[in-house]
């Protein structure tokens, strides 16, 4: 950067003359400062007095841009030394260009500094308000509606409405609501606690320091209030009508003014109008809207005539449906039966299971029966757990019956036996029953290890990021146990008797712009439990991390989880883009172009943006004390932190310069500079 020897003044020479010779002054016009409105101070000086010195100094200004000359506009300052000089003008026009010069004059002539040009400040105004209308007008309340069309200057602080019971415009000494915010648009407001049936005016406005807009005074009228009336309710036919049970069916097509509070149905054996002081129980339905309901009753006599309606309660009263009846079934008979059980069907080994029967009588049914133990012979070996049956069912025909009944296994010392009881068939499925046991059985017991893998995504979430994942089963005769067992990306489960091995082949494959630099990408992987396995990561490429699990089956079914962390690299970024905010600050601030200026021992949030992996480094200590994180491995969006020095030298600057990962030219930075 090249260095501005004159200190932003104009240059300037000072040429030798023979003794008693005549020269001019030498004049510098230096930049202008506090700036109004209305006025501004401009600002000179005489560097050199010239010979004879010079007798007159101080200013030519204009309008507008231009070199103004002593026919524009001549303001005199008094002195006749070196030192800088100034004039206060205070009769300029608001948002006004000017220009002006400084001067000085001998009897050689008059020397002009360089044209200096500035604008006055924006003039004061109020903001432009409208009041746009009104919406959800009811009994009791409204939203006003307004919209700000310009924010004025300054900015409105305050905004909101005026408003007033009748017709006129009202004002802050009538009502007032105020609605946050400080920008143009719509705005908002809802009034409630209104009367019935009232007028009512109202004007949005927005007030600053030059004072307080308005729009146009509009009016409504809110509704009156509705007649009181009893909801209307229907009785509707009843549904599944059994022997000692039906399904009661209403609806309310109007809820009432006042709503109900209350509705269900009131019932009565025989015929006659049910109400609420009759009825053999009040069925209540929750709810209070409108539309139908139902109410499932239970405990009628079989083969009675029962009439019912519907009904809804608000504080006017009762409403009900018209009067519906219907007939209860008649109760079924039990006649008894019974229950054979035979052609049982067994899968998965050569075993035989025994036969058997049991009676009931008119007056079982429904009632218990004696469990029904059958020996179930593995003609080639012997049982050795329970657990070898691995499927028991129980078949009338082709329809699984096994929920009707209690069905169960057991194992005394070698002797399986497999149990049937739960209840005789009920009236209306009694008679005679043939089922037959389904079975299905292994002659070895095999047990599972369920091992939970970390979680994966291809985004930022999960235990393994930015990757995809496939699980390979070693199938060789050297790991029955996984080649016999099961998996997916989430969970191995190998299957096998106990020491038996088994072998998972894991492959973490990175997402486009990410890449694997070492095994040193993800934790040391482990198992959170002693269950017979082991982890590691075996091997890498740029794109792929390879992780493999072995271990060897339990003596018992036993559980898992496999814990690692990590994911790829992302590609060393390119480019990076920074925006800044005081901490405690919601607001994300641009960078200026020469740094930003620092408050001393103030702490900064950087937001940084880039579009791979990089990390930062600091050029020095003489404005930032420390900042961090100061690598980002991944790609994503990184706040850091950045402390500044406590009393930091007055005119020093640090830079935060962002490298690519991996190494290379910088490819971004910020910095923060100090001056008192």
């Amino acid at each position: 950067m090249a260095t501005d020897k004159f200190n932003g003044r104009s240059p300037y020479f000072i040429i030798a003359t023979p003794e008693g010779g005549v020269i001019e002054p030498t004049v510098v016009s230096n930049t202008q400062s506090n700036i109004t409105q209305t006025s501004a101070v401009f600002n000179g000086q005489v560097t050199d007095e010239g010979n004879p010195s010079y007798t007159v100094r101080g200013f030519y200004w204009k309008v507008g841009s231009g070199t103004p000359t002593a026919s524009d506009n001549n303001q005199v300052v008094s002195g006749t030394d070196t030192d800088p000089y100034s004039y206060t003008n205070a009769s300029l026009s608001p948002d006004t260009t000017y220009s002006y010069v400084a001067y000085a004059t001998n009897t050689e002539g008059t020397a002009i500094g360089s044209v200096i040009t500035f604008t006055t400040a924006t003039a004061n105004e109020l903001a432009v308000v409208q009041t746009s209308g009104d919406s959800n007008v009811t009994q009791t309340s409204v939203t006003l509606l307004g919209n700000i069309v310009s924010v004025g200057v300054p900015n409105y602080t305050v905004k909101g409405f005026y408003w007033k019971v009748g017709t006129g415009t009202p004002t802050s000494s009538d009502n007032v609501i105020n609605v946050s915010g400080t920008s143009s648009g719509s705005f908002s407001a809802n009034l409630t606690g209104l009367t019935a049936q009232t007028t009512y005016s109202f004007v949005a406005f927005a007030t600053n320091t030059v004072g307080t807009a308005t729009g146009s005074t509009l009016s409504f009228t809110t509704s009156s209030a509705p007649t009181d009336y009893l909801p209307t309710v229907t009785t509707n036919s009843a549904q599944n009508v059994d022997d000692d049970s039906a399904q009661f069916i209403g609806s309310v097509t109007d809820v009432g003014n006042p709503a109900y509070t209350d509705r269900g149905f009131v019932y009565i054996q025989g015929s006659g109008t049910p109400s609420l002081t009759n009825t053999i129980a009040d069925v209540s339905v929750s709810g209070t809207g409108t539309g139908t309901f139902s109410k499932y009753r239970t405990g009628l006599a079989s083969g009675q005539l029962y009439s019912y309606r519907a009904y809804a309660t608000s504080t006017l009263g009762t409403a009900y449906g018209s009067v519906v009846t219907f007939t209860t079934a008649s109760a079924p008979t039990c006649d008894g039966g019974t229950l054979s059980l035979q052609d049982h069907v067994i899968y998965g080994v050569n075993a035989t299971l025994g036969t058997g029967s049991v009676s009931y009588g008119t007056g079982d049914c429904g009632t218990a029966i004696s469990t029904v133990s059958l020996n179930f012979t593995l003609n080639t070996g012997e049982w050795q757990s329970v657990n070898q049956i691995t499927s028991l069912q129980l078949f009338e025909g082709s329809t699984n019956v096994s929920s009707q009944y209690s069905i169960g296994k057991q194992l005394n010392g070698d002797v399986m036996t497999i149990t049937f009881g739960g209840y005789f068939p009920s009236a209306t499925n009694d008679g005679n029953h043939t089922y037959s046991f389904h079975i299905t059985a292994t002659t070895v017991v095999d047990y599972i290890t369920t091992l939970t893998l970390p979680t994966t995504s291809t985004g930022s979430s999960g235990n393994v990021k930015h990757v995809t994942s496939v699980v390979t089963a070693d199938s060789t005769t050297s790991y029955p146990a996984s080649r016999d067992g099961s998996h997916n990306t989430s969970t191995l489960s190998p299957k096998g008797e106990s020491g038996e091995a088994y072998r998972y082949v894991i492959v973490y494959t990175a997402v486009s712009g990410y890449n694997f630099t070492g095994i040193g990408n993800i934790s040391e992987p482990s198992v959170t439990q002693n269950i017979g396995a082991s982890v590691s990561a075996t091997g890498h490429t740029s794109t792929t991390l390879t992780v493999t699990v072995t271990g060897t089956i339990q003596s018992s079914s036993v559980s898992g989880t496999i814990s690692y962390t990590g994911g790829p690299s992302a590609a060393a970024a390119t480019s990076v883009t920074f925006r800044y905010r005081l901490s405690g600050s919601s607001t994300w601030l641009t960078v200026p172009s020469g740094g930003i200026d620092s408050a001393d021992g103030a702490t900064y949030q950087v937001e940084a943006t880039a579009n791979g992996s990089y990390y930062l480094q600091a050029n020095n200590t003489s404005v930032v004390s420390s900042f961090s994180p100061s690598t980002n491995s991944d790609g994503t969006t990184m706040i850091v932190t950045v402390n500044i020095q406590s009393n930091p030298t007055s005119g020093t600057s640090t830079t935060i310069f962002a490298y690519p990962q991996g190494g290379g030219s910088t490819i971004g930075a910020i910095r923060f500079n100090y001056s008192q």
